[in-house]
């Protein structure tokens, strides 16, 4: 039996389907939720489900160009 949100937003439990938006299209966990009508929480939670890797948050505000940050940080 399917969850409700499994009803409502489907999307969240293709793996192809969050592959291609994120991986592929390089969309951010906020473009993601807009076109799904959720919040980040969800599509973040179906990332890690599916184990998807999960971009460094720089990368996001960069775009996916291979743009470093402009601070390094020490480990």
């Amino acid at each position: 039996m399917l969850s409700s949100e499994q009803r409502r937003i489907p999307q969240l439990y293709d793996p192809v389907w969050m592959t291609q938006r994120y991986t592929v299209e390089g969309k951010t966990f906020q473009q993601i939720a807009d076109e799904l009508g959720c919040t980040t929480s969800p599509v973040r939670k179906a990332l890690v489900r599916y184990k998807i890797v999960i971009r460094p948050r720089w990368h996001s505000r960069h775009g996916h160009c291979g743009a470093k940050p402009s601070r390094t940080y020490k480990s």
